[in-house]
């Protein structure tokens, strides 16, 4: 027993003298990025185009939770990190028209937001959540009032001088968008 004595009292001594061991990282999203996680999963929705067709949009695709991540951007004082980010990514598709959907993806790594992208139809926007934001307000589409909304201008995919405008709630998601054509789609109750 006592021969194993000095081998035990060096193992213990070397694991916790190891400089160059790192806990692993957990970057979850802050206040500013949850608003946009608003979908759960399994959830349909229902769109109203300006002509009164309903489209209903079945989920396609929905993740949310922490991601493994190894070396890369998230490298630290010139070594590999390890950790967890945060990633939220969602996808609809309308059952009646195959050009509409509507997808939402939020990912988080290493203190930062990479972004969010909301995009509905060809039309999408970037942007980082923890950025300077547009002022709430409430807004009223097909007779509910949603509080606590933003407006972002939206691009369209194949022509970014084409745009429209899209309206978030911090509690429904994506509301509304208005075309340059002055017509619009809206979430339906």
């Amino acid at each position: 027993m006592k021969a194993y004595l000095p081998f035990v009292a060096a193992m213990l001594l070397c694991a916790s003298c190891r400089k160059d061991q790192q806990q692993d990282e957990y970057f979850a999203f802050n206040d500013n990025e949850l608003r946009f996680v608003n979908y759960t999963q399994g959830q349909s929705l229902r769109l109203m185009d300006t002509l009164g067709v309903v489209h209903n949009m079945l989920q396609d695709h929905y993740q949310h939770g922490f991601v493994f991540y190894e070396g890369g951007n998230e490298a630290v004082d010139g070594a590999a990190a390890t950790g967890y980010y945060e990633k939220y990514q969602v996808s609809y598709h309308s059952t009646t028209d195959t050009s509409l959907k509507l997808s939402v993806h939020t990912e988080k790594r290493r203190g930062l937001s990479i972004g969010s992208l909301l995009q509905i139809g060809h039309y999408f926007v970037s942007l980082n959540a923890n950025g300077i934001m547009p002022a709430t307000f409430t807004l009223t589409v097909n007779g509910v009032t949603y509080p606590d909304v933003r407006s972002f201008t939206a691009r369209r995919s194949n022509n970014y001088n084409d745009t429209a405008t899209l309206f978030h709630s911090r509690q429904m998601g994506i509301i509304q968008l208005l075309y340059p054509n002055g017509k619009a789609i809206a979430r339906v109750p």
